[in-house]
């Protein structure tokens, strides 16, 4: 598995389509900061600071109710900051996005590998 990391299935209210106002989501996206950030720090993960990097997404649904990949992916976007305030990096070092479908999963998981661009 490598540096492969689980994370939880974003919260829908995260999506881009939710119809909750996004001024009301302070909770919501500080909590997937955090989850974030520890499940990173936790792997003890580092990179050069001027690495470039690509970040694979591994998407296993908690059903299958038909979603958008690039929904998933914002509402991914809190967590993704937390990976990266981890990491002591800034997101901008992304430079390919990998996006695949997995299995379903009993409450969904994204799996992120983050691999350094040669």
């Amino acid at each position: 598995m490598g540096n492969r990391l689980r994370f939880p299935f974003p919260d829908s209210k995260l999506s881009s389509n939710s119809r909750i106002s996004h001024r009301w989501l302070t909770r919501e996206r500080e909590a997937a900061r955090t989850v974030g950030y520890y499940i990173t720090k936790d792997a003890k993960l580092s990179f050069p600071k001027n690495a470039l990097l690509e970040l694979s997404i591994l998407i296993c649904p908690p059903d299958r109710r038909g979603r958008d990949d690039d929904n998933i992916l914002t509402a991914f976007k809190s967590t993704r900051d937390g990976i990266f305030k981890a990491l002591e990096m800034n997101d901008k070092c992304v430079r390919r996005t990998i996006l695949e479908w997995g299995e379903i999963e009993k409450n969904g998981a994204l799996y992120v590998k983050l691999n350094i661009l040669k």
